[in-house]
């Protein structure tokens, strides 16, 4: 999955070929950072109005066909989200009130807790993999 130059969220085969829109109803509103759920199911990107002034999350469900993506509740000032390993979370990096700091939410925009509160900028969060045991 990627993000196009056209601002859409596209999806290719790994040698390049098959290449498709993903993300239906985008608009000529800029999309990035696209992440794959673990499940291989759904995919959440970032979103932006169209004077790029205010970033959210947003979410689609895998299709050959495409479909349509929806807005993750109460992911306004939102960038930068990755899965938990068992996708029942997403931690992203989010402003509000103009200070980058990490926070999570369920997948399905329930919860959201801020979880830096630091006045340095946080970004790029990601989670630890699951520890293997010989």
């Amino acid at each position: 999955v990627y993000s196009s130059g056209s601002a859409q969220i596209k999806v290719m085969q790994k040698d390049g070929s098959n290449r498709f829109l993903l993300a239906r109803n985008v608009g000529s509103d800029r999309a990035d950072d696209p992440v794959w759920s673990p499940s291989g199911m759904v995919v959440v990107f970032t979103g932006w109005s169209s004077d790029l002034s205010v970033p959210w999350l947003m979410a689609v469900q895998f299709s050959l066909e495409g479909a349509p993506a929806v807005k993750i509740p109460g992911s306004d000032y939102s960038i930068e989200a990755n899965f938990s390993p068992d996708g029942f979370w997403l931690v992203f990096t989010s402003f509000p009130d103009g200070n980058r700091d990490i926070y999570i939410i369920t997948s399905n925009g329930v919860g959201k807790q801020q979880l830096t509160n630091d006045p340095a900028m946080d970004f790029d969060p990601n989670w630890r993999p699951p520890v293997q045991t010989p």
